[in-house]
């Protein structure tokens, strides 16, 4: 039999149980526009760090329903994810809440200018423990031994408690991308059994139908402005009952169950409607993955998941001396505070755990190839409104930073779903191409504005101030050739690059010194609008440069003709780069403005944005490697700006940008530093644009609000301390802090497709292994090199000659495809 369920009548009866369970509800704290903490058992006691557990984990001895923090979600929330759906854990015993998202879940459309909609949470999935197995009033049958985790290594999240019983229960949980499934696993090994009930809660913004219960399944679906969508859980027990009520799928007396859960909408990037399909299909699509989760069962979907993650995770491997720690993940957290810890084993366990939950996040967002790239919150989302920037796509740093990591931390594919947005929304059907219209009638090209949707409608904030966002976006596609030179995939991404530097040759202005520049811009977010950017001038030079290089390295296979690639030639050779100097409290730094000076901007020094050093980092306009005079004089001009930039008080993605320009700066030292600020525990959950930077104790950065750009800032970061190779050569450690005194790097990549592992000791390197994968030419440089020591190679173990350049660098001969460089110091 089906039931429809009332959604008002499990509200009213949700609400019925907590009062008559716990005498009385705690008010919601309206400052955090958080919900009320959930109802638990009266008392739950904590166990020890799990065994079976990977050596990356965050893990916690209480619930986070117990934790008394006013936003549970947002500051002990654990995120799982397969790329496109994504779920939140918050391991209450009485009642697990699974909080759900899907990536392309967005009320917004195609044609949205100025209200651009918001990132929808899809609703929670309830699963409630009815064996009333403890005591709600008093302690007289404590929750025992409790311990909570995600094992970042494996993608698998978990519970573990025992009862007064000493049945122990464990639930292990997981987001597949091979099997495109949600799965809870729940097990009871004791005297004592399962007794759960299974309920969907809707979001109540999405226009959620009824959900619909049927023999162990429940449905529901919806309209939103753009697209629809559909999701099915199922429940399977390997014993005991399994019945349906309205209230939901209730399993009694059993030892061993399964939720599996799958959600989709019918987004298609592929036209500009981006919808195809209708509600119903989805709903047949969805079965069909249930029907072979089902069948497989929960240890093939467990070993296939932990398969396909697990091998993601393990390509990089990062060792700083002795770490390690058998901490909690708060009081790690809270150790860190001291600074005197953070050169202990457990502080630079925090410091490397953190680098790869990075890489975990990335993988969880971007795993399963939905052409959409994270948002501001990745993919996860517990609260469908617009009061947290929409959770939208921003794209003046933010996008853009959350792919930072993707080609140096070995996750190169994790890439595409950005990549492949970018290429779409650049066609001329697509919304981005009518704003270029909207800004100057007749332009070639296409243009972002800072605000957008995954459907490229957009806000019109400062969208005629900010126009080279394009520019940024397209260094993405140019960097992912440089690091895997796939030559289709250029093909594919050089017509979107040349549209984006027609459009600013379209718009630029000719000065009077004769050079052409974008005029009327605001340097991203700061200072006044209407001038001349350093930022704007910086992301012209990078596209415009892209596609010469680009279109030359193709030669006759490039989808660029000849008229356009001189054009693009002539337009370089006029084209002021945005590198202009001034003196500055008697330094020579960086100009932000063409027409004003640092100095007449009372906050220089302590503003968030750095755009720039958009030369510094992300490009490499500007190179701590420069031997020509100009070069290194742009260089110091670039550091000193930076260092004017010197606010202690920053947002956590700003912390993440200052860490990777530092890096590039080569002052290790000093990027560790930010360390501090990036991983201070955050106390707010509301937009702060100030003092409130740092990171929740589920280690998801803080803006605060949750914003997860830092994290990805941070990993990038990281990578770049260990690894530069923006300027075609490979810098080993050029940027290790004096704290990191013995460490080994595996699977990093650098520009050329080599794969590079690294080893230093007492602060002086020690050996390398590099992989040349396509046979590419090989100039190295090497940081920690003691000035008495040599250096010698190998390539597939035969000793091999090495050439000094004499400015620092060493050339080896290496140029089929697969040879295996070790250099050693001696």
């Amino acid at each position: 039999m089906s039931i429809m369920t009332n959604r008002f009548f499990r509200m009213a009866f949700a609400s019925f149980l907590c009062l008559a369970d716990m005498g009385t509800t705690e008010a919601a704290n309206d400052q955090s526009m958080s919900s009320a903490p959930r109802v638990e058992y009266y008392k739950v006691n904590g166990g020890t760090r799990p065994s079976d557990v990977s050596n990356l984990c965050l893990w916690y001895d209480f619930p986070s329903t117990t934790s008394g923090s006013n936003n549970p979600w947002m500051e002990y929330g654990l995120p799982i994810g397969n790329g496109q759906i994504g779920a939140t854990l918050l391991g209450g015993v009485r009642q697990d809440e699974i909080i759900l998202n899907e990536k392309t879940l967005y009320n917004g459309s195609p044609t949205d200018w100025g209200e651009h909609g918001t990132y929808a949470s899809l609703g929670k999935i309830l699963v409630d423990d009815i064996s009333g197995m403890a005591t709600v009033a008093d302690d007289t049958r404590p929750i025992n031994n409790y311990v909570r985790f995600l094992d970042i290594e494996q993608g698998v999240a978990g519970v573990s408690f025992s009862n007064a019983d000493n049945t122990h229960f464990t639930r292990r949980y997981l987001v597949s991308a091979p099997h495109r499934v949600m799965a809870a696993h729940y097990e009871a090994e004791g005297k004592d059994r399962l007794h759960l009930r299974f309920s969907y809660d809707p979001d109540a913004s999405i226009g959620a139908s009824e959900v619909t219960y049927n023999a162990g399944r429940a449905t529901f679906g919806g309209q939103l402005k753009c697209v629809c969508y559909s999701t099915e859980m199922r429940v399977v027990a390997a014993d005991g009952t399994v019945t349906t009520s309205e209230q939901g799928i209730e399993v009694h007396g059993a030892t061993d169950v399964t939720l599996f859960m799958t959600v989709a909408t019918n987004f298609d990037d592929s036209t500009p409607s981006f919808v195809n399909g209708t509600r119903g299909q989805i709903a047949a699509s969805n079965s069909k993955l249930l029907d072979t989760a089902c069948a497989d069962g929960w240890e093939k979907v467990h070993h296939d998941h932990v398969g396909q993650f697990s091998e993601l995770m393990g390509r990089v491997q990062l060792q700083l001396g002795d770490a390690a720690s058998t901490m909690t993940t708060k009081a790690l957290v809270d150790y860190y505070a001291n600074a005197d810890n953070r050169t202990k084993a457990d502080g630079l366990f925090l410091e490397q755990l953190y680098f790869q939950y990075g890489r975990y996040l990335m993988v969880s967002c971007n795993n399963v190839l939905i052409n959409v790239p994270a948002n501001l919150q990745g993919i996860w989302n517990n609260d469908s409104n617009t009061r947290f920037w929409h959770c939208d796509i921003h794209t003046d740093v933010n996008v853009q930073m959350n792919y930072w990591p993707a080609e140096t931390t070995n996750l190169s594919s994790m890439h595409l779903p950005f990549l492949n947005n970018i290429i779409t929304l650049a066609g001329d059907s697509y919304n981005f191409h009518t704003v270029a219209q909207r800004y100057k009638s007749g332009v070639r090209g296409w243009m972002v504005p800072t605000e957008t949707n995954i459907f490229g409608g957009t806000s019109q904030w400062k969208w005629d101030k900010i126009k080279t966002l394009a520019a940024w976006n397209c260094s993405h596609l140019w960097q992912h050739y440089r690091y895997t030179l796939d030559r289709d995939f250029l093909k594919r991404a050089l017509p979107a690059m040349l549209a984006s530097a027609q459009f600013l040759k379209d718009i630029s202005t000719k000065a009077d010194n004769g050079t052409w520049f974008v005029a009327d811009e605001y340097s991203p977010e700061h200072g006044p609008a209407g001038y001349s950017t350093a930022f704007a001038q910086q992301n012209t030079a990078e596209v415009v440069s892209s596609v010469i290089k680009g279109a030359e390295a193709l030669g006759k296979e490039s989808p660029v003709a000849e008229d356009e690639l001189q054009e693009m030639r002539d337009f370089w050779n006029v084209l002021d780069r945005g590198l202009h100097t001034e003196e500055y409290n008697g330094k020579t730094c960086l100009k932000e403005w063409a027409e004003l000076s640092l100095n007449s901007q009372n906050d220089a020094s302590n503003h968030r944005h750095l755009s720039h050093l958009m030369a510094l980092f992300p490009y490499g306009q500007v190179s701590g490697f420069a031997n020509d005079a100009n070069g290194k004089h742009l260089f110091n001009a670039a550091v000193n700006s930076l260092l004017v930039r010197n606010a202690t008080d920053v947002t956590g993605w700003s912390g993440g940008w200052k860490v990777n320009l530092l890096a590039r700066a080569l002052m290790g030292n000093e990027a560790r530093e930010i360390f501090a600020l990036m991983l201070k525990h955050s106390q707010s959950y509301v937009i702060a644009m100030a003092g409130q930077g740092g990171c929740y104790y589920n280690l998801w950065d803080a803006h605060s609000p949750f914003q997860i750009d830092g994290n990805f800032g941070y990993t990038s970061g990281v990578a770049e301390m260990l690894l530069q190779s923006y300027d075609g050569n490979v810098h080993l450690l050029p940027a290790v802090p004096s704290a990191w005194t013995d460490g080994s790097i595996r699977g990093l990549k650098a520009v050329g497709d080599f794969t590079v592992d690294q080893e230093w000791k007492d602060c002086k390197f020690t050996r390398a292994r590099i992989v040349n994968h396509q046979g590419m030419p090989l100039t190295v440089t090497v940081g920690l090199l003691p000035a008495d020591a040599s250096l010698s190679a190998t390539v597939n173990g035969t000793e091999v000659g090495i050439t000094d350049n004499g400015d620092g660098s060493f050339s080896i001969p290496t140029s089929a495809a697969g040879d295996i460089i070790c250099l050693k110091a001696e």
